[in-house]
């Protein structure tokens, strides 16, 4: 509910906007680290250690992933943009 009232409320302006999609991303890992969690700790005390392992193995390929493809492509001169807020700093979860 608290993550759909921000991404439907747009509590940033337009100009924020890169700032304010990292913040929802970080957002909704926070959200699925925690449901991940609560379920690996449910599977460990029912003994199910294989999907326990599969379980935390997937939701670290996945944040892998979503890294990799969160970062923009490449410039002409081969390198990545950086990726600086309006402070100048790196946005960060």
């Amino acid at each position: 509910m608290w993550l759909t009232i921000k991404a439907v409320g747009k509590w940033t302006s337009n100009a924020d906007r890169r700032r304010y999609q990292v913040f929802l991303a970080c957002s909704g890992f926070s959200v699925l680290y925690a449901v991940v969690g609560f379920k690996l700790i449910g599977w460990a005390a029912a003994g199910r250690w294989l999907m326990v392992i599969v379980a935390a193995l997937l939701t670290v390929i996945f944040t892998a992933v979503a890294a990799v493809f969160s970062y923009p492509a490449a410039e002409s001169d081969g390198k990545a943009p950086a990726q600086t807020t309006d402070t100048g700093k790196p946005p960060v979860c």
